[in-house]
């Protein structure tokens, strides 16, 4: 996992692909979502090594080079991991893990909630070498298929607007 969120970081600082800067929306039948997104975001699957066949799928689009890159990651869990740990603890596992993946963080955390499956709000300000880097997620845990919304930008804030138009739009196409 600790791999997977470094890669994400680097994902997002290396997106300076120009993207289309109208807001579409993208919908995944497979994913059970949709999501208003800044353009076409690239897809991509990768299998989780060691694991019961767990597969990340990752959405991500970015505006301009040092422009917000927007993500929404999902995955499944095995049904397995639900007898060790509870909701609760795999979020709060989940964002440990996001915090102690980046230099120097700054986060805060609450609780959340996606009609009534739980979730957290996970906010974190961050060094990359010179470079401040912030993040903001939100993690949903729906039966056994975690979701990871977020917005990642180096330099200046993630601007409030954009934060409450990305993560509004989300939503399950079925319960």
């Amino acid at each position: 996992m600790q791999r997977l969120l470094s890669a994400l970081l680097v994902l997002a600082l290396l997106a300076n692909t120009a993207l289309a800067e109208d807001w579409q929306e993208t919908k995944s039948y497979e994913g059970n979502f949709k999501i208003q997104m800044p353009g076409e975001p690239k897809y991509s699957s990768s299998p989780v090594e060691g694991s019961e066949n767990v597969s990340i799928h990752t959405f991500a689009a970015s505006l301009k080079n040092g422009e917000p890159t927007y993500m929404l990651i999902y995955n499944d869990y095995p049904q397995s991991l639900f007898a060790t740990k509870t909701a609760d603890k795999i979020l709060d596992d989940i964002c440990q893990v996001v915090i102690s993946s980046v230099t120097e963080p700054k986060a805060t955390k609450s609780v959340i909630r996606l009609w009534d499956f739980p979730g957290r709000n996970l906010e974190i300000d961050a060094k990359n070498g010179d470079d401040n880097v912030y993040s903001a997620w939100r993690v949903f845990l729906v039966n056994k298929r975690l979701y990871q919304v977020g917005i990642v930008r180096i330099g200046k804030p993630i601007n409030d607007e954009d934060k409450k138009k990305y993560f509004g739009s989300f939503a399950l196409l079925q319960k």
